[in-house]
């Protein structure tokens, strides 16, 4: 990439970054959380974005991973699938690994998976460079690096199919987020479960948006897969900024008062006979925005 061609986005007072509206909360919360654990979780965000951290988990995958390829592809494949699992879940709620992280797990489970399976077999010497932590700052980088060279090794239909495999999972993920059934669950406990399927959905789509970038790279691609690969970049984009804003939503509606406000939107348009200003409302909410699952739509129109 030539390096004339990179635009740095200054930061600007008055738009804090995502890290700075989740301290604000934390700081917000310090009568709940206790001095203690604010600095703890303080020192945890702190930590998460610097060069030191995302070093340490690009040499721990790297490392791990290199044990279980001198044990075969049977172990790589158990190891990846346990990363997942754990990156997508314990570690990513205990403030281990970023969300990035999480999506490179997935990028590099769904390309072992394709390649062990591809029709034209794959070089021997790729497999090893899955793995290989040299000359980059992160496991995201890692995996970018990789995909790049499973296009030069011929191998970009099979790294493809990894990307839109993943895409599909986070369809489904999102989905059944959004049909989840309210039965009779705590609302409390009901809306956890919807956002954090939500949150899979997003981590899902993250690695299919930076799989396609990384595809955008490969200097080889062909007019055709490049138009392809920009298209399904802005696609996914969409699906992630929406799933993201009902995070960051839900963030700052802890205790619901953003629902009311919008329930009582809908109440008084109902009220003023303005059906089609209370339908235009609801579909806002649920349809063009995510904020709540589609078991509440009902639930919120009629102002129970």
């Amino acid at each position: 990439m030539d390096p004339a061609s990179v635009v740095a986005i200054p930061k600007v007072a008055g738009f804090p970054s995502i890290h700075d509206r989740m301290k604000q909360m934390l700081l917000a919360s310090a009568d709940v959380l206790g001095d203690e654990n604010l600095q703890v979780r303080i020192a945890e965000m702190d930590e998460l974005r610097s060069d030191t951290h995302a070093r340490r988990i690009r040499s721990l995958v790297a490392a791990d991973a290199f044990n279980a390829l001198i044990s075969g592809r049977q172990a790589i494949a158990d190891y990846l699938r346990e990363k997942v699992q754990a990156f997508s879940g314990v570690e990513l709620r205990r403030n281990r690994v970023t969300g990035l992280e999480a999506a490179a797990i997935h990028l590099l489970h769904s390309l072992f998976r394709q390649l062990v399976t591809a029709a034209t077999p794959s070089p021997e010497n790729l497999y090893p460079k899955m793995f290989d932590p040299t000359g980059v700052p992160s496991l995201p980088e890692m995996v970018s690096r990789f995909i790049h060279d499973c296009y030069a090794a011929g191998m970009g239909d099979a790294a493809s199919q990894a990307i839109d495999d993943i895409r599909i999972g986070g369809d489904a993920s999102l989905a059944a987020a959004r049909a989840m059934n309210l039965g009779d669950l705590d609302p409390g406990v009901y809306l956890d479960g919807y956002y954090a399927g939500l949150q899979q959905a997003a981590i899902r789509y993250l690695a299919v948006r930076w799989g396609w970038q990384s595809v955008l790279v490969f200097a080889g691609l062909s007019e055709d897969d490049r138009r392809r690969a920009e298209k399904r970049v802005n696609a996914v984009e969409e699906k992630l900024v929406r799933c993201e804003t009902a995070l960051m939503y839900a963030v700052k509606d802890l205790d619901g008062p953003k629902y009311r406000e919008k329930q009582q939107a809908v109440r008084d348009a109902r009220a003023a006979g303005d059906e089609a200003k209370a339908d235009a409302a609801l579909a806002n909410v649920f349809d063009s925005q995510f904020f709540y699952p589609m078991a509440l739509k009902d639930v919120m129109s009629k102002g129970a």
